[in-house]
């Protein structure tokens, strides 16, 4: 099965860029909690793609291939390649992978472990054959990759809405907008390299001369607008995770961490997610009971979404009013960053209050909530959960309950 991605303009598509050899080495993603996010994304979203090179990039991407290979098969895990212009399949992708990169090898910024796992080699070719053989892809257009990680770098270093952005990190670190503002012309003026790409990013960094904890922060930076540009092009959400250990990370429907923790609430456990065989996971997504929990929650986080907006369009307003203080600057953009970091955990408690409190639905689930795994016993806690009468309950945890924990943890933290 070949694809384009102009013909999923119907369908919600998630790009997992968590398994981008990149971050598994940078993060130490744990391979186990990698497969289940994936297969738990590959639930919640018609279509999952990442890339075909992920597969033999990182050692564990390699492990996850044999635990995934129904999902691929079936369409739900979609494999993405170059352009048909470019490239016609799987193994033409991994030859003119492996020359492309071949003259890589040895130059000082693939030094970096991470950076250097995006080097296709020659002896990696049985993994492209498994893969092929599955015979399950999806074209991107590179180049188009490439123009929006331009224009995504040149936006972030003007862009101080973003507690996160190249801006904000260099302006939190450095201090002084005199100061700030000549180093940011000089980190903007990395995306007018005739080529443009992670390493390119990387490798002019390590050589401006940057405090070392900036340089991080920029690279990683670089990462995650790469792989932004990467779901861009495909028309998809990029998958949003928190990588600090306890943390649900920020509000976003394609926070797999929120929606594995919102099935908590609902009765329904990691452990018997992970239960699940693919046979089970396919027959619970395409199931009426599902597809109705689905969009609920698709509700549920976009109505929120519309209040955080609210709400950090309200903190905003105060910043505009002192941030020519570099000292005040800082502050607000810290406490920016404490407020998405922690918006994912005030929703699901907010969700959880709800549950707990609303009748009929709280006492369906408590009767629900016992041991047991397998596709029926899911379907029919989701079949009780879909009686709630739906647009009180995401009035009421979104906009009422939501709002007032978002405003109380400000209150705490400013």
């Amino acid at each position: 099965m070949k694809l384009m991605v102009s013909r999923m303009v119907d369908k919600r598509t998630l790009f997992f860029g968590e398994a981008d050899s990149y971050t598994v080495v940078t993060h130490g993603v744990d391979t186990h909690e990698l497969l289940t996010k994936l297969r738990t994304s590959a639930l919640l979203y018609d279509h999952v793609i990442l890339a075909a090179a992920y597969f033999w990039q990182s050692q564990e991407l390699r492990y996850i291939l044999p635990y995934v290979t129904q999902l691929i098969e079936t369409g739900e895990i979609l494999p993405s390649i170059r352009s048909p212009r470019v490239t016609r399949d799987v193994m033409d992708y991994f030859d003119k992978r492996v020359e492309d990169t071949s003259g890589l090898i040895g130059t000082p910024v693939f030094e970096i472990q991470a950076l250097a796992s995006e080097i296709a080699r020659p002896e990696q070719r049985p993994v492209a054959e498994q893969l092929a053989r599955l015979g399950t892809v999806v074209h991107l257009d590179t180049r188009s990759v490439e123009d929006a990680f331009r224009r995504m770098w040149l936006a972030d270093t003007v862009n101080i809405r973003d507690p996160f952005s190249v801006r904000n990190a260099v302006v939190e670190t450095i201090g002084g907008h005199d100061r700030a503002g000549e180093m940011l012309r000089g980190i903007g003026g990395i995306a007018h390299q005739a080529f443009f790409s992670r390493s390119v990013v990387a490798q002019e960094l390590y050589g401006m001369n940057l405090p070392p904890s900036l340089t991080i922060m920029l690279v990683e930076r670089a990462s995650e607008l790469y792989l932004r540009s990467n779901a861009s092009v495909c028309g998809s959400e990029q998958f949003v995770s928190s990588r600090s250990a306890g943390m649900v990370g920020p509000l976003a429907s394609a926070n797999i961490d929120l929606f594995t923790r919102v099935l908590g609430v609902c009765g329904i456990t990691p452990r018997q997610l992970h239960g699940l065989a693919d046979g089970e996971l396919l027959a619970i997504k395409y199931s009426e009971e599902f597809q109705a929990f689905r969009e609920t929650y698709f509700r549920l986080v976009e109505t929120a979404t519309l209040e955080h907006g609210n709400f950090t369009d309200e903190v905003w307003q105060r910043f505009e009013r002192v941030r020519s203080r570099d000292r005040a600057a800082k502050r607000f953009i810290r406490v920016l960053k404490s407020i998405e970091l922690a918006s994912g955990a005030l929703f699901a408690a907010a969700l959880g209050s709800v549950v707990q409190e609303a009748t009929p639905f709280g006492q369906t689930l408590l009767a629900a909530s016992g041991a047991g795994v397998g596709a029926g016993r899911f379907l029919s806690r989701l079949k009780r959960l879909n009686s709630t009468p739906v647009d009180d309950f995401v009035e009421f945890a979104t906009r009422k309950e939501y709002r007032a924990r978002l405003r109380a943890s400000f209150q705490l933290r400013s």
